[in-house]
Formats: structure tokens, sequence, C-alpha cells
């Protein structure tokens, strides 16, 4: 029975440790590889703080109990090994989550940046924000690119009319900014609620909008063609070939009807990362990912801006709940052979399901 006991304990707490890193299990059994995208367990890999209060909470139960049984009857010791497991397990979660940031600023610092009538340092600032079709409100955006005086734009969900708005809403008398927009196709997002499949489109009127708003400070942006996401994806760059080249994306979500999609999509975005991908890249918007999905945990040449800035472990969804809760799916990544990072803030406005993401980068050289 004590050896019986001993195999219960080694095996919960293999179970325990492998949810730390699902994909650690594709090492033993290699069919299992990648099982950070495999539905349900994407899911609840992407919330690290849920897994880490639960694993804290309950390991300590069992060691208030194995406590009682040694001290009162001299057992409990397996009981107590399973109940350090845990907690040890519960604190790892956190660990992620800490060493990636969770330090959200009141507020950026003075933006030194671009200026439209001097030099300036020649810092970027960047903000993209999910506004869920407009929940949170073209004047709310402008609002929050303002405080943190944001060059650029990348706003999923957002259509045309809401691009012109925010543009105009951010115009001055020394700075306007260039307005692109894309929707994808509907043949890729037609297993998105609302799709209709009669040749009609019936989707929602933001689905598949993407817009990527740039500062006349930054010289002139074209489009040029990029590789699309279920949702959309939108790549500018600067004419001159100075300035970083921009891609907003939208991945579909992690559901167990769109699987395929998302999975697809995260290899579209990643490539953008790889060595094939532009340089000077700025990849941007809601991937529908964190990090420790396994498409994601190689960023190649590109750093994540959040973890850089100290708030990668900041929840970007939901919004209604605390920060340190929900999921980081919102990114921006960088080259860093092209950029350096400095400092960055989680932002909520309106009532849109997502949190906005402002980050400053600097170039290299």
């Amino acid at each position: 029975m004590r050896i019986a006991g001993w195999i219960v304990v080694l095996i919960l707490s293999v179970a325990a440790v492998l949810t730390l890193n699902p994909d650690w299990i594709g090492v033993l059994v290699p069919p299992w590889a990648e099982l950070s995208t495999r539905f349900p367990i994407s899911q609840a890999i992407a919330v690290r703080a849920l897994p880490a209060g639960a694993f804290v909470l309950v390991g300590v139960i069992i060691l208030i109990v194995a406590l009682v049984r040694k001290i009162g009857f001299r057992g409990g010791n397996r009981t107590l090994a399973l109940a350090l497991v845990l907690v040890l397990v519960g604190v790892g979660h956190a660990g992620y989550l800490w060493t990636r940031g969770l330090e959200n600023p009141a507020e950026l610092g003075p933006d030194r940046g671009l200026r439209p009538t001097e030099e300036g340092d020649g810092a970027i600032t960047l903000l993209t924000y999910n506004t869920a079709g407009g929940r949170t409100t073209s004047e709310e955006v402008a609002n929050l690119a303002e405080q943190s005086g944001a060059d650029v734009l990348v706003l999923p969900e957002a259509g045309p009319e809401f691009a012109e708005q925010t543009a105009s809403f951010l115009a001055s008398a020394d700075e306007t900014y260039q307005i692109f927009t894309r929707r994808a196709p509907e043949e890729q997002s037609d297993s998105v609620p609302g799709s209709g499949d009669d040749g009609e489109d019936e989707r929602p009127e933001f689905i598949g909008h993407t817009a990527v708003l740039v500062s006349s400070n930054l010289g002139e942006y074209v489009r040029n063609e990029t590789a699309q996401t279920t949702l959309g994806a939108l790549r500018v760059e600067p004419a001159s070939g100075v300035g970083p080249v921009v891609v907003g994306v939208h991945a579909a979500a992690p559901v167990r009807d769109q699987h395929e999609e998302w999975l697809g999509d995260l290899e579209t975005i990643m490539a953008l990362c790889g060595s094939s991908g532009p340089d000077g890249v700025v990849v941007a918007g809601d991937f529908n990912a964190t990090l420790d999905h396994a498409p994601m945990r190689d960023l190649g040449r590109c750093v994540d801006a959040s973890v850089e800035a100290g708030i990668g472990g900041i929840a970007t969804w939901p919004s209604n709940l605390p920060q340190l809760v929900g999921a980081p799916i919102d990114h921006v990544l960088v080259d860093a052979a092209a950029y350096e990072v400095g400092q960055g803030r989680v932002d909520e406005a309106g009532d849109s399901d997502h949190r906005g993401l402002v980050v400053r980068i600097r170039p290299t050289t």
C-alpha cells in the first residue's frame, strides 16, 4: 500500500509539473508534442493566474491536512510531499507571469520621440487596440493615442469609417495620420460566427477589418502585400525605406471549430519574424495566443515588446476581469536587431473586451 501510495503521489506530481509547460510531454510521447495548442489545454494555459492560484490554494489545504496527520497521527509523508509539489507548481505558474512583468505604470514618461518641428530622439510609440467593432469608440482610442503620443495605431476590428474618425480626432496643424484599412476576404473568415455560407457576406460589419494609422512624422507610408490571417492582416512600410515595416494582424480564436485556422494564422504571423521576414518589422495586433502556446515560444528575430517593457504578464483580455487574471493575447513583436524597447503600458477605455497595449521603441542605430 505504501508503494502504491507513493506511485499515486508521483503520477499526480508529474501531471501537476506538466501544467507548467504541456509541451514537455512531447519529449516522452512525440504524438503529444505541442499539447499547448490542443483544445481545451490551449485555453487553460493562456490564463496562468488561474492555475497559479488553484495549485497554491489546493496545495496549502493539503499541506494543512498533512501537518495535522503528521503531528497527531505520525503519518502524512506522502500527503506532505504532494502538497509541497502543488504549492511549488503554483509558484512556478506565478513565476512565469512575474518574469514577464506585472508592473503597469500609471502613465508613460514624456514622449521625446518624433516631432514635426524638431528632431527628437527617434522613439516611436505604437498603440494596438482591438476595439471590438467600436465598443471602444474612435474618440476613446484617439484620446489614448494622444495621451501616449502614439505614432502608429494598429486597430483590429476597426473599419474605414472608424479609422477616419480616429484620424480626424488626432489631426492637428503639425501632424496628420495616413489611413490604411483592409478586410479579410469572406472565404478566409467564413468560420466566424455570423458568416454566411449562401454567397452573401453576412458577417458583422467589423469582422475581418484591420486598420493601421501612421503619423505624418514618420513620412510617407505605402501598402504592401502580406499573407493573410483569418480575421485580416495589413502591411504598410515607409516609401523611403527608412522606418518600421508595420504589420497589423488578427488571428482566429483557439476554439474547437477554428483550431486549424488559428494554428495557420500563428504560423503566418511568426513567419514575419523568421529569416524570410522583412527587416525592421513590427508585428502588432490581436494574436489570440500567449507566449505559452507552442507557436510563440520561439519568436525568431523578434522580441515581445510587452515583456521587454516589463508588462508582459498583464492580461489584455478579457477586460472585465482584473489585469492579473486574464490572458495577454495582444502583442507587439519587434525586430530586435532594428529596435530596442523602452516603456510600455496596458491601458483600457470604453467597452471593448480587450485592453489596449502601448509600447515605445527606438532604433538601435
